[in-house]
């Protein structure tokens, strides 16, 4: 809901997900292990581009 007010794809949301991840209280090896997280999200949700 919050990605359509805000007119945001995924790779919006995730991008508003990793700036929120660095400026937590999270200790740096969480923030490395969700940001991880986040990238691999991505990476499997991104479209293949066939030949």
């Amino acid at each position: 809901m919050a990605a359509d007010l805000l007119g945001l794809d995924e790779y919006g949301v995730a991008d508003l997900a990793r700036q929120a991840v660095r400026y937590s209280f999270l200790d740096d090896p969480g923030k490395a292990a969700v940001l991880a997280e986040i990238d691999a999200y991505v990476a499997h949700r991104a479209p293949t581009v066939s030949s």
